[in-house]
């Protein structure tokens, strides 16, 4: 399944690092999970936080 085969590629990767065969660039894939982050927020994360924001207003009063 593919569950299996996720689990199977993910056991590797570990395996090679924990080898020493591959150093992953953490900073550069942690910086572009932040930029992501960033852009999804920039793109549909403040319109969603702005009606929650608004919704709970209109609850409170």
């Amino acid at each position: 399944s593919t569950a299996t085969a996720v689990t199977a590629v993910l056991v590797v990767l570990f395996g090679l690092v924990a080898l020493g065969y591959w150093e992953p660039p953490v900073g550069e894939i942690v910086g572009d999970a932040l930029g992501a982050g960033r852009a999804v927020y920039d793109a549909v994360g403040r319109w969603v936080l702005e009606r929650l924001l608004g919704w709970l207003e209109g609850v409170a009063s």
